[in-house]
């Protein structure tokens, strides 16, 4: 990417892009860390060449370039089409970024098998390879991982859910897109409004919780977030939490964070219950906490041999579209060969996680 021609940043706009505030950058120039440039008028400026810099990129050898995904379900939505590349467009241009390619897509919002975009999810794995990271994740679900020693986590989101287990919220949140709020100042920014980010936030702990669970930094959360967030429409939360089948966990995990680190009161049983599954959980949930909430429904059902068998079956024979979406299963035809192609793949590389949820699959009551 030829960064001499990109425009220069103002300091407000630069100290975005690296995420400092400018009282930082101003402090940068004056101890020579990171020097502004000066206008005639004697006004800061920054390039980009100083960001590539800063981020320790050679600016001579990089050949990247700037990549714009546009993408509509049918063929019959050219004309949606066509605005979204004039919107993406008119960002770059606006950000001084020059777009080096445009890649237009037709398929459906569920469907993550697209040529084009697998494409460059692949290269854009390799940027990270060469900056020593190694995949987690890639194409298998909502959002692909890398990783790198000793503590780096990098998730790139696609959805903030996915169809296969989440149908219902992913549907939600993809209609939620066309109410964002714009961000004051700048023409391209969206974001949730108040009540619309706490939502989100209850829906994300809630889905961690019936699966392995969650740490206690969750109800940490929930105390700060209604402490901070008191002028909230309640009666707008309360409906949109009640169409997500979240409304009574929010409920009591806020009545309990309340009791344990505002008002002492004392805990229900229910609020008891709730704190041991939760300083059980550890940082991340465990195998055991998943495999118990699957066979209960979360705690909806008695565990009985029938509904074992059941949990036993869903395990080996995954439904065809979470074959599709993890391993690219293109027909039903095929679905026997890659149940195969899972199970010796799973004894070889899961076989302690494995014997565990055997384990713990036939201790269950």
């Amino acid at each position: 990417m030829n960064t001499l021609n990109i425009t220069n940043y103002k300091p407000k706009d630069f100290a975005e892009l690296l995420g400092v505030s400018v009282k930082t950058l101003q402090r940068w120039d004056r101890e020579g860390i990171l020097k502004a440039n000066r206008t005639p008028t004697d006004r800061r400026y920054y390039t980009y060449d100083q960001y590539l810099q800063f981020k320790g990129m050679n600016t001579r050898t990089d050949n990247r370039q700037i990549v714009i995904y546009a993408r509509v379900s049918t063929r019959n939505q050219k004309d949606d089409l066509n605005n979204q590349v004039d919107f993406l467009r008119q960002f770059c241009n606006a950000k001084g970024f020059i777009v080096g390619q445009c890649i237009e897509d037709f398929g459906s919002g569920l469907n993550y098998n697209r040529k084009k975009w697998n494409k460059y999810q692949k290269d854009i794995a390799k940027w990270f390879h060469l900056r020593g990271y190694t995949t987690k994740s890639l194409g298998k679900s909502n959002h692909d991982v890398f990783q790198k020693e000793p503590v780096l986590n990098f998730e790139m989101h696609t959805s903030l859910y996915d169809e296969v287990n989440y149908l219902t919220w992913k549907k939600y949140y993809d209609e939620k897109v066309n109410h964002l709020l714009k961000v004051d100042g700048y023409e391209y920014r969206r974001k949730f409004s108040d009540e619309d980010l706490y939502i989100y936030i209850i829906c994300h702990a809630y889905k961690h919780h019936q699966g392995g669970g969650t740490g206690l930094r969750t109800l940490v959360d929930f105390y700060v977030l209604n402490n901070h967030f008191q002028n909230m429409d309640r009666n707008y939360i309360a409906t949109e939490m009640k169409k997500l089948g979240i409304y009574e966990f929010e409920q009591q995990a806020v009545s309990l964070s309340s009791k344990l680190f505002g008002n002492s009161e004392p805990l229900n049983s229910e609020e008891q219950e709730m704190l041991k599954y939760i300083l059980l959980s550890g940082t991340y949930g465990t195998i055991d906490n998943y495999v118990n909430n699957k066979l209960t429904d979360n705690g909806k059902k008695k565990i009985t041999l029938k509904i074992k068998i059941r949990y036993v079956v869903s395990r080996i024979f995954p439904t065809y579209q979470f074959m599709k979406r993890r391993y690219g299963v293109k027909s039903v035809w095929l679905l026997p060969f890659y149940y195969i192609y899972r199970i010796v793949l799973r004894l070889f590389t899961s076989t302690k996680k494995i014997s565990k949820e055997i384990k713990i699959l036939f201790t269950a009551k």
